[in-house]
């Protein structure tokens, strides 16, 4: 039996802060470019291994994975390729480790079984001496010992960077329909397998006049689906649902589009969101588990941070690392994650996180805090709690204090309470859970006021009358 790999290695632009994420995203778009252009067949597997200079666990990271449309695998063991502050090459203590160097798979080719990557610590087993000089001329090698040497030192790491390693099997047969184009409207993916990035089911680009015509079946999809109509060649495909991490179902004529929307005419796309990664793991009644999750989805009217490439791609992570949450506590989720709120551009359809939710069988949540907004406060808090668990009680607060003439002063920001019931075989236990989003910025009077919307919290907790013996949890 024999196998063929396609490789692609580069080390993209380094540094340059927007500048520089904007050049690195033309240059991953210029290796996806050169990848088309060798006219690999579906069915084998392709790989791109480099230093891309983006953060995977950061905004720029998963943006340059989705121009590649590939995958990164599931992270295990050593989380990061860089860490300045332990590397005894550099002196940087305050910097933080960060994961830049990657090895993933193509999400249009050949799919493995089973993929994991993680970061490795190159090191020689006993101290050894050099020379760092940050500026030198020089025809020649600096000693550690020469007067030119500003900086000597002893070490044994071996790079600035870490290396990183990724492990792919694959079984004898192709995940992929061996053809000129995959089949489209179907899982390929097994449901193990991790989904950190766009969909394993897209093709590259539909280049035929015809659409794939959507069907009477559509209807009876049992995943949670969404109409995409703001390609920017008013033509929404696969490619198109697959910048938001979803998968393509089929196409269809534009027909009576909003007056507002982006394509008038043209081509829509009906995606399908991904199945959960893992079987929800149910753990005993004594133990809960509780993740705090601040989504970074601001409206469009104050940034542009990738809202909706990055929060539909949240879910399945969150699930695929953590299948035995309990509940998830949202924050800065003014627009409802995925695709919601902000959405006249396509045709007024959603997806959002609580559709996700229900899917995935986390089937209880709390109104958003500050639903509806009033006049004089126009945003809502942006915080919503999600349970797997019946909630019997749920209570909500918004907060007096603020700094004024802050955004936040504009916001309803509060704190959410429920009271949740666990049950476990015969077994049941009652827990409570308060959520928040504390005043951001740092005006000289912020401390002060998060201090107070504390105190209003605290306040919010004792008069639920919680009883002494059922446990109690504040997040923010």
């Amino acid at each position: 039996m024999s196998h063929i790999y396609h490789i692609f290695g580069t080390h993209l632009q380094a540094g340059g802060g927007q500048e520089g994420d904007v050049v690195r995203q033309q240059q991953a778009g210029e290796i996806h470019e050169f990848m088309k252009q060798k006219n690999i067949p579906l069915n084998e597997a392709v790989m791109y291994v480099g230093d891309l200079n983006s953060g995977w666990f950061e905004e720029d990271g998963p943006i340059i994975l989705g121009i590649l449309e590939a995958t990164q695998p599931e992270v295990i063991n050593m989380n990061y390729t860089t860490d300045q502050s332990i590397n005894d090459l550099i002196d940087k203590p305050h910097k933080t480790p960060r994961w830049i160097d990657y090895a993933v798979y193509s999400s249009v080719h050949r799919q493995p079984n089973n993929a994991t990557t993680e970061g490795f610590r190159p090191r020689s087993d006993e101290y050894f001496e050099l020379c760092i000089n940050d500026v030198a001329i020089a025809n020649g090698p600096i000693y550690p010992w020469s007067q030119r040497c500003k900086n000597p030192r002893n070490a044994t790491d071996l790079s600035n960077h870490y290396a990183v390693m990724s492990k792919f099997v694959f079984g004898p047969e192709s995940t992929v329909t061996p053809s000129s184009e995959p089949t489209l409207g179907t899982d390929s993916t097994s449901p193990t397998t991790p989904q950190t990035s766009v969909s394993t089911t897209i093709k590259s680009r539909v280049t035929t006049e015809a659409p794939v015509q959507c069907s009477t079946d559509v209807e009876n999809i049992n995943e949670p689906t969404v109409w995409v109509d703001d390609d920017p060649n008013c033509r929404a495909d696969a490619l198109h649902c697959a910048r938001f991490g979803l998968n393509f179902v089929c196409q269809d004529e534009i027909k009576n589009p909003h007056p507002n929307a982006t394509c008038q005419e043209g081509f829509k796309a009906l995606c399908s969101y991904p199945p959960i990664p893992k079987p929800l793991v149910t753990t005993p009644v004594t133990s809960f588990k509780l993740l705090a999750y601040n989504v970074w989805e601001l409206r469009y009217l104050y940034y542009q941070t990738g809202q909706r490439e990055r929060t539909c791609r949240i879910l399945p992570d969150l699930f695929r690392q953590n299948p035995d949450l309990d509940v998830i506590i949202f924050n800065e989720a003014f627009m409802g994650g995925c695709l919601g709120g902000f959405n006249i551009s396509i045709s007024r359809d959603f997806l959002r996180f609580r559709d996700i939710l229900d899917y995935y069988g986390f089937t209880y949540h709390t109104q958003t805090i500050g639903n509806p907004p009033t006049v004089r406060k126009f945003e809502n808090g942006g915080v919503f709690i999600s349970s797997k668990w019946p909630i019997l009680e749920a209570e909500n607060v918004i907060y007096e204090a603020t700094v004024p003439l802050t955004s936040d002063d504009l916001s309803q920001k509060g704190a959410a309470y429920v009271k949740i019931l666990k049950s476990v075989g015969v077994e049941n236990r009652v827990y409570h859970v308060l959520g928040t989003h504390l005043q951001a910025t740092g005006r000289p009077t912020a401390n002060d006021v998060r201090l107070q919307q504390a105190i209003e919290m605290h306040d919010l907790m004792l008069s639920r009358n919680i009883p002494m013996n059922e446990p109690c949890s504040l997040w923010r």
